[in-house]
């Protein structure tokens, strides 16, 4: 079956089709009624290669990730997934690994793919890379992060004032020996969150010791936590709950509680983090959201609508690992 017979069979024009399949305004309620009547009456499938010949675009966007496997980043494509899929738009999925190379080459596979636009989440921004961005003439959207020489829009959180906050509560409950498990030095998100802690423990008057994970899993914090466990430190900030998670279960195997013998707090609010014993207390980033927004923002990108960069707020979630002292 062709666009005429569609046409035809609806009584109107095939203009008139072309612009319901192709989701296009100003097509009344009743004239995309009958169309879509006879398509699903007939079953018609469009024929997506000649759709993006006619209107230059393949309705797919690259999702270009560090960690897919990740649950922060799983909410993300989900967040982006609810927006997208709505407008008949496929998700090209990939997993760069935080690593830069990777990071360009997959960029540079998503434009040989004409794909209409890519969403794309760095662990590092560094100006040669920031300037890479900048020249893509095909529209992007970056989540996660921004920069201040970054000519595109952004959808991102504040993790250096999330972090200050945490210290904040921390001190205010009375803890002023802190160990901080930050992220492995090369992510910029570390880097800020590790600014954050710095820039607070100063504020504050107080000092805090600092343990570089090795990576981003739940065995790093274990083994971070085991180089703290001699220390004297009241509390244990973690730059991410699955690194807080692993610390956890390092201070339970030696025998030890959570909170009577150490605090403990994260970021991200993982759905695990609500489940365990005692509840991790954390800081929320909607990551869900951000995915939606960033979804909603590579649409108007795409339809040349003015886009701005847009921060996302976070909230401190207070749970029974935290006590005063």
């Amino acid at each position: 079956m062709k666009m005429e017979d569609i046409a035809r069979l609806a009584g109107v024009s095939k203009a008139s089709v072309s612009r319901v399949l192709n989701n296009k305004p100003n097509v009344s309620p009743i004239l995309k009624e009958k169309v879509e009547a006879v398509i699903k009456e007939y079953s018609y499938t469009p024929n997506l290669l000649a759709q993006a010949l006619n209107t230059k675009a393949t309705k797919s966007i690259g999702v270009l990730l560090p960690a897919i496997g990740l649950d922060v980043f799983s909410s993300i494509t989900e967040g982006i997934s609810q927006v997208l899929s709505k407008e008949g738009y496929e998700l090209l999925l990939a997993d760069s690994g935080g690593n830069l190379d990777k990071c360009k080459n997959y960029l540079e596979v998503f434009k040989r793919k004409q794909v209409d636009g890519i969403l794309y989440f760095p662990t590092q921004l560094p100006e040669d890379h920031v300037q890479y961005i900048n020249s893509l003439k095909i529209p992007i959207v970056l989540i996660g992060q921004n920069h201040e020489k970054l000519e595109k829009p952004a959808v991102y959180f504040s993790d250096k004032d999330a972090a200050v906050d945490i210290i904040n509560v921390l001190v205010k409950t009375g803890h002023k020996k802190i160990a901080y498990i930050s992220m492995p030095k090369e992510h910029d998100i570390g880097k800020m969150r590790l600014e954050g802690v710095k820039s607070a423990v100063i504020n504050n008057g107080i000092e805090a010791y600092v343990v570089y994970a090795e990576d981003l899993s739940y065995e790093a914090g274990y083994q971070a936590m085991s180089q703290i466990i001699s220390r004297d430190v009241t509390a244990v900030f973690a730059a991410m709950d699955r690194i807080a998670i692993g610390a956890m279960r390092y201070i339970q195997d030696q025998g030890l509680t959570i909170p009577d013998d150490y605090s403990v707090i994260g970021i991200d609010d993982m759905e695990i983090s609500k489940m365990l014993n005692p509840r991790l207390s954390t800081i929320l980033f909607d990551y869900r959201l951000s995915g939606k927004r960033a979804g909603e923002m590579i649409l108007n990108v795409i339809e040349n609508k003015e886009v701005h960069s847009e921060l996302l707020e976070h909230v401190f979630k207070r749970r029974e690992s935290v006590k005063e002292v």
